[in-house]
Order: structure tokens, then C-alpha cells, then sequence
């Protein structure tokens, strides 16, 4: 598949080099982050090097240069003969395709390349921060386009999931013309503004605050104590109680598979990464991991020995809530990101939700616009009626019904 005459025009009119690699050591980590902002961990060159261990995604990466050598853009792709076990970065699953185009058997999008991150519900495209809207344009069209010409005629669909509007609105407008984002999700995000936790207890109304003082009484009263742990030494008994809780909650629990991912973690990251932990007898019986990035906490994983903690105990949002905040507060963090699972629970304890859009195109096209907008309108009626009633839980601009519409989004 040959590179579009916009794509080649572009590359020509601004001197740059566009390549595909297979292994993102052979770009340096410095320039790459330089590339990234708030937000970006999950488009971080260590987030990427975890990420290209994989059963079924295999991953490579396009880079663009100027004429100087200096990295512009750069965007991973993930090519996948059938249905990866990882449901929410499954695009037919993610995106509701079979009831979108009941027409296209889900079999027939397969191979299929996801563009940009596969973890994390947060996708960016990493461009210089410098370049202007015009050739930001450029660069993201001639990444898009590197992506498809490196598949060829193999891949029968292309998807980008869980981005922010603007990057989806780029995306389509110089990759997928006819394609509308859709609304995926809400992200729950904690913006940190307070001076101490009881500062942040007071920010909650009042039924909020008992709820989470109960929690805290619980976990006190439990007798349980949270300590630092170590990633590279404890990972694999992370694997095992991560597997207990996917188990109940019907996700992935391959305690084989999450033992090498959280692995992998290990060997890129090291001990960087927050790790609290409950030790019973010496034994890890729960844990939380978050990642640092750019004055901002990702919560990334937790588990539990469900039968030496007692549900009773308040376990979960101590290691998953209250514990970051209080490691936040400390350590000047501005926000914690805690993804799509458990929103309610988050929003009801001071999270804000951020819209992530998705996109996919087929053979014969894309979702049809009117289609698109319709399910937009759906998702942001059922958000709306979840959490309109708790007090800046859908903060403007991300959620305003008027800015929506005059993008097309609905």
C-alpha cells in the first residue's frame, strides 16, 4: 500500500524522513519523552518497552525526522492475527463494532492494527510540542500512513482507542476523513489540591466523607499495616494476587500471562514505581502498583489474598485511594489517574472523569457518522445520568454539549 500523494507531498515540502523500526532501543529515550507531556506516561519509552512483550499484539513503531535528524513524531502499532484476551484493547469489543455494523463479521477485521498505546485507556501521539497545528497535522498523516504501507494489503481494520478529543478529531481529519470518534469512556482523574488529607476530607459532602471515614476506621481497626514493598522482588506474588482479583471480577487471570507483564515491569522499571503493600506472616496478602510521571500518579494494578483479608477491612481503597492521595499530598503530585475500573466508586471520593474517544476503519469504510453520533449521544445520556448529580464530576470544557456538536461529535 503505497504512501498517499498528501503523505508524500508532505514529506517532501518539509524534508523529513519517515522509517519503521521494530525495537524502540534504537530511538533514544530522551527524545522520545521530549516528545510527550501530562498524560503521556502510557506513550513513555519505558511504558513502550513493557508494552512490546505481548502473546498477541506484536509491536513496532514509526518515526518521523527532519532533515537535522531531530525526532518530530513517533507512534507504535500493534498488528494481531485474531481477538486478543485483553477485552477493553479487543477494537470490536472496545468500539461495539458488531452492533454498529451488524454487516461485518467480526472474523473478516482480522489482522487488525491498533495504533498508538494498548494500556492504560489513555492513547497520545507523540509529536514535538513546538510544531504548529499545520505541520503537527502533517507529521500525524505521515505516521498513519507509514503505519498502513508497513502492513501492506495484510490488515483488514485500523483502530485507535481510548484518546482525548483533540487527538481523535486530528486522527480523523487527516487519516480518516468519513469517521466520527466515538465516545469509549469516561477516565477518572484526581486532580491534587490540597495541603493534607483531612484538607482533601473536606472537600467531599458530608455522606462522602462519612463513607470514606468508615473505610479508614475499617482498615485502622483491622490492624493491617501499609508498608513499601520492592517491584523486582515482589512481582511475582503480585501476579498471583492480581490473578485472584481478575478471577473475581471475571478479567484475565493467566497468573502464567500476568506474571510475565508485571515481569517485564520489573526488568524496564525496576524499583521507579510506588509499590504499597500488606504483609501478614511475612507474606505479601495485598498490593498496589502506581507509575510517577511529569508531577502526576498512575494507578496501575492491585491485588489481594481474599482469604486472609477480610472484605470488612476497607483494603482495597486504602491501597487504591486513600494511601496514593496521602503519597501524593506528600510528594507535590498535581494529579492521580486511576482508569476506566471502579469510576463510580473514584468519582464518589472526589475523581473527575475525562472523555476518551475511539476510532475504527474497515475495508469498505467506517462506522457511519450518523451512527457514531447517535451512540455518542447515547454513552453521554448514560455518564450524565450516572454522575450529573455529583458535583463537577463532568467538568467543563471536556464535557460541554455545544462544543461536542460543533466538533460532530454528536
Amino acid at each position: 500500500m503505497k504512501a498517499n500523494s498528501a503523505t508524500a507531498d508532505a514529506r517532501t515540502a518539509h524534508d523529513w524522513h519517515v522509517s519503521v523500526c521494530d525495537d524502540l532501543r534504537s530511538v533514544g529515550e530522551s527524545e522520545w519523552d521530549a516528545l510527550l507531556g501530562p498524560g503521556d506516561f502510557y506513550s513513555s519509552h519505558k511504558w513502550l518497552r513493557v508494552a512490546e512483550v505481548h502473546d498477541t499484539f506484536r509491536a513496532r513503531y514509526v518515526v518521523v525526522r527532519d532533515k537535522d535528524g531531530r525526532l518530530l513524531a513517533g507512534l507504535p502499532f500493534y498488528t494481531t492475527d485474531e481477538a486478543p484476551p485483553d477485552k477493553p484493547y479487543d477494537p470490536c469489543l472496545a468500539l461495539e463494532i458488531e452492533s454498529l455494523r451488524p454487516d461485518i463479521p467480526r472474523d473478516s477485521l482480522y489482522p487488525a492494527v491498533l495504533l498508538g498505546g494498548r494500556a492504560g485507556y489513555t492513547t497520545r501521539i507523540p509529536v514535538a510540542p513546538d510544531l504548529d497545528e499545520a505541520t503537527r497535522a502533517d507529521a500525524v498523516r505521515c505516521l498513519v500512513d507509514a503505519c498502513r504501507e508497513a502492513m501492506s494489503d495484510t490488515a483488514r481494520s485500523l483502530s485507535l482507542l481510548y484518546t482525548d478529543a483533540s487527538t481523535a478529531q486530528t486522527l480523523s481529519s487527516v487519516a480518516a476523513p468519513s469517521a466520527t470518534p466515538q465516545l469509549a469512556a469516561g477516565d477518572t482523574v484526581l486532580p491534587v489540591v490540597w495541603d493534607s488529607f483531612d484538607a482533601y476530607l473536606d472537600t467531599l459532602s458530608s455522606s462522602r466523607r462519612r463513607a470514606v471515614r468508615k473505610d479508614l476506621a475499617a482498615f485502622e481497626a483491622s490492624g493491617l499495616v501499609v508498608e513499601h514493598g520492592s517491584l523486582s522482588r515482589d512481582y511475582s506474588r503480585m501476579a498471583t494476587l492480581l490473578a485472584n482479583l481478575n478471577r473475581r471480577y471475571g478479567a484475565n487471570s493467566s497468573e502464567r500471562r500476568l506474571r510475565a507483564h508485571i515481569g517485564r515491569q520489573a526488568e524496564v522499571f525496576g524499583d521507579e514505581p510506588l509499590c504499597l503493600t500488606i504483609r501478614q506472616d511475612s507474606e505479601i496478602t495485598g498490593f498496589s502498583l502506581l507509575y510517577s510521571w511529569k508531577d502526576e500518579l498512575y494507578f496501575r494494578i492491585v491485588g489481594f489474598d481474599y482469604d486472609r483479608i477480610p472484605e470488612e477491612a476497607g483494603a482495597y481503597f486504602t491501597l487504591a485511594f486513600y494511601e496514593p492521595i496521602r503519597h501524593a499530598i506528600r510528594n507535590g503530585v498535581k494529579a492521580i489517574r486511576f482508569s476506566l475500573e471502579t469510576s463510580d466508586a473514584k468519582v464518589r471520593r472526589g475523581a473527575i472523569l475525562e472523555p476518551r474517544f475511539s476510532m475504527m476503519s474497515f475495508p469498505d469504510g467506517v462506522v457511519r457518522s450518523e451512527d457514531a453520533r447517535r451512540r455518542n449521544s447515547e454513552q453521554l445520556a448514560e455518564l450524565e445520568s450516572r454522575f450529573g448529580g455529583v458535583q463537577g464530576a463532568l467538568p467543563l470544557p471536556y464535557w460541554e454539549r455545544t462544543s461536542w456538536q460543533e466538533a460532530g461529535l454528536l
